[in-house]
């Protein structure tokens, strides 16, 4: 599956060369409350999501796109894909990945947690949402399956099972592998 990734110009010539790394961390992951959220999110994780490989301290981060249509982070919004690709400050590279090592990532979860650490709430309430945040990641098989883009986020299609959150305001792609520099290519704006 094609997904997409963001990073500063002067990163593109040496990932073009020598691909993504897992267990690298971005410049994103470099703010206090970013790096805090994912400290707590690894050190809480269910074992079942660290024998995926799924850390939030060392995943590559991707965009999610289907059919000509981006979700941006930042505001959640899907966007088509050259408007997107225009107004995006930092480099785009569209990036082939093997979907079973790919996992969607509930951002809403994700900064209902990264709230309450900076509050800071009670730990019950920090635990809570970490729980809820680990149990709202899915394989990318089952989201391209189950789950249409559309203007709002992603929603659920009808023949899904029940057991599957009904939708996605804000979205993003955790990868849990390498992606070799072949499998990697910049995008034009």
């Amino acid at each position: 599956m094609v997904l997409f990734h963001t990073l500063s110009p002067e990163s593109v010539k040496a990932v073009l060369r020598d691909g993504l790394r897992y267990g690298s961390q971005g410049a994103l992951s470099q703010d206090e409350d970013i790096a805090k959220a994912n400290d707590y999110l690894d050190s809480v994780r269910p074992a079942r999501v660290s024998a995926l490989g799924l850390s939030r301290n060392k995943c590559l981060y991707m965009y999610l796109a289907m059919n000509g249509m981006v979700h941006d982070i930042s505001h959640g919004k899907v966007l088509p894909m050259r408007q997107w690709t225009a107004a995006e400050r930092r480099v785009v590279l569209a990036v082939e990945v093997n979907a079973a090592v790919a996992y969607l990532s509930d951002l809403e979860a994700y900064d209902a947690l990264a709230r309450a650490l900076a509050a800071p709430a009670p730990q019950a309430t920090c635990r809570r949402l970490a729980a809820l945040y680990w149990r709202t990641v899915l394989p990318m098989p089952e989201v391209v399956q189950y789950y249409l883009l559309q203007e709002d986020g992603l929603v659920l299609r009808q023949n899904a099972p029940g057991h599957l959150p009904p939708s996605f305001a804000r979205v993003e792609v955790m990868v849990t592998q390498n992606v070799a520099a072949q499998a990697i290519s910049a995008v034009p704006c």
